[in-house]
């Protein structure tokens, strides 16, 4: 296994967790099947994609926002997500200070060890809240968590802490961009109103995804999957680290990253379909499943004037750029590698070792097939020091 290529499933190893793991200050107020950290991130990047023609007439550089959505919260796949310190016990509270300190470190050492200079710019440059692109990205971490809240208080009426995040983050969303967003936020959470929100109705529709677990681990029995907000993510995050390689070969990456962070847009609305070979009961066969895909993403498209959407959708189907194609490897092997991760927990399922011999094929860059062969180079080490066979013959182990 190449340096470069270690170090790249080893890095998505480690991010992977935030595709896991829980935002808690929703734990704490008792909220089920609580968004992941992961997901979080991937609707303020996708905020960040609808507001763009707004933000750029601002003089905001959307690109840059979009990336820095989707690195300001990776150190907490070291350190975890540590809630304010006025919410935190008495005898286990981490000062403001040393939150900070155990973040840089983690950001520090992720750069560092794995070649990726820009999540620490970006990083810091959010930290310190001086350039508009980092204010802007700050003002949708907390539309995201208020646009969150109201959703929860939904879908859990009787959880009546959640009023709480308005009362007390209302005012970090200070950008007049987002003015008429938050006040209608407001109107449907305490005055039961609702008017017309292109924006809002919009993100309220892809924040399905957030909680939407892919139907393939689902179907293999694996426990606590990932959503396809959170796959989109790290989908979307492979693209951003691989900026170097791809520029090489005169990709745009941000075109990639945007393409990779709406493809499965289509599942808010017809949920995620497994290939119709896996499929029980009534099946859907490819051409429905792709025809109500098509149906559900021109209809939002047009519905809340979200264009990129289906032009992202019909240029990854087809492959009808580099950078669409390259999205759709991309997307191919950030399932490749999550199915490893779930052999390390579930060595016993065997299936799951199908991935790699049935995905393999799809993938049409070097790039990505060489990292196929990373990970498959990994898992069967990982399966051999567990006495468990490398392949996967139907019935057997």
């Amino acid at each position: 296994m190449k340096a470069k290529e270690r170090k790249f499933v080893e890095f998505h190893e480690i991010i992977g967790d935030l595709k896991h793991l829980r935002r808690i200050g929703w734990v704490m107020r008792e909220v089920p099947q609580a968004e992941t950290v992961a997901s979080h991130s991937w609707r303020m990047a996708l905020m960040a994609m609808q507001k763009e023609i707004e933000l750029k007439e601002l003089g905001v550089d959307v690109n840059r926002v979009i990336e820095m959505c989707l690195l300001h919260d990776v150190a907490e796949a070291v350190v975890g997500d540590i809630v304010p310190e006025a919410q935190q016990m008495a005898n286990k509270k981490i000062l403001k200070a040393e939150k900070a300190e155990r973040e840089m470190a983690a950001i520090d050492n992720f750069a560092s060890k794995y070649d990726f200079p820009k999540l620490k710019k970006l990083f810091e440059e959010y930290e310190e809240q001086v350039t508009l692109e980092a204010q802007v990205t700050k003002n949708l971490d907390k539309m995201d968590m208020l646009l969150q809240a109201y959703e929860y208080s939904l879908a859990c009426p009787d959880l009546s802490r959640l009023g709480e995040f308005m009362q007390y983050d209302e005012q970090d969303v200070n950008l007049p961009i987002f003015k008429d967003d938050l006040q209608e936020i407001k109107a449907r959470q305490y005055d039961k109103k609702t008017k017309v929100n292109k924006f809002v109705d919009f993100q309220l529709l892809a924040g399905k995804l957030k909680h939407l677990e892919r139907s393939g681990p689902k179907m293999y029995g694996i426990e606590d999957c990932e959503t396809v907000a959170a796959h989109s993510y790290r989908s979307a995050l492979m693209a951003l680290y691989l900026e170097k390689d791809l520029q090489k070969q005169g990709l745009n990456v941000s075109d990639v990253v945007k393409i990779a962070l709406v493809h499965d847009m289509g599942e808010a609305v017809i949920g995620d379909v497994v290939p119709e070979k896996w499929q029980k009961g009534t099946k859907i066969s490819k051409a429905e499943k792709h025809k109500r895909e098509v149906q559900a993403i021109m209809m939002m498209s047009k519905q809340y004037d979200v264009p990129f959407v289906w032009q992202a959708f019909d240029a990854m189907e087809q492959r009808t750029t580099p950078e669409a194609s390259m999205a759709k490897d991309l997307e191919i092997f950030e399932g490749i590698q999550q199915a490893f991760e779930y052999i390390k927990k579930y060595p016993e399922k065997g299936i799951l070792r199908e991935w790699v011999p049935y995905h393999q094929p799809r993938i049409k860059s070097d790039l990505v097939q060489g990292l196929v062969v990373a990970v498959k180079e990994k898992q069967d080490k990982f399966l051999i020091s567990k006495n468990y066979p490398t392949v996967y013959k139907e019935g057997g182990r």
